[in-house]
């Protein structure tokens, strides 16, 4: 099935009005790098915006991909929930509307210090009008499991939107 996949930094993506993830530069000893840290205890968002594919396939299913790392890994307390509130804007309509919320939940971090977690589910694209405007928020919740939350800040470092195509 063909896809058309639109990948963001990020720290490429806006802050919110309120409660927005900041930027965090990440020195590495090879890499430096600009992250979104995103807190263990407030729900904190960065925002952003792209026009639905012309062909979307509405019968197929939209992909979520979020790459990042945890600051401090836990063996223990690694779950966190990683969460995309988003609404379709068709044209004509108000931009100023409720966000849907969509989440993978409970994603175990991976173990090893400074290795990337890939955080990806699906959700079905019947509701997504073909040319309209997909405005999105990304974020970093309390998981259901919250004795085992993952404790610190989590890097985020890419967004990916993948649409089906007819």
């Amino acid at each position: 099935m063909a896809t058309a996949d639109y990948t963001w930094p990020m720290a490429a993506l806006d802050p919110s009005s309120s409660a927005f993830a900041p930027v965090y530069f990440l020195d590495g000893t090879n890499v430096d790098k600009l992250v979104v840290a995103f807190d263990d205890t407030t729900e904190e968002f960065r925002v952003g915006q792209v026009t639905i594919p012309t062909d979307i396939d509405t019968a197929g299913n939209i992909t979520f991909r979020i790459t990042g790392h945890a600051d401090t890994v836990h063996a223990t307390n690694n779950l966190l929930k990683a969460t995309v509130g988003y609404r379709v804007v068709a044209d004509t309509a108000s931009w100023d509307q409720t966000y849907t919320d969509s989440s993978q939940d409970d994603f175990a971090t991976d173990g090893t210090q400074d290795d990337i977690d890939t955080i990806t589910w699906t959700l079905s694209a019947s509701g997504f009008t073909a040319n309209g405007l997909l405005q999105f928020r990304v974020s970093r919740e309390v998981p259901a499991t919250s004795a085992s939350k993952l404790v610190g800040d989590w890097y985020g470092h890419t967004f990916t939107i993948q649409f089906p195509l007819s």
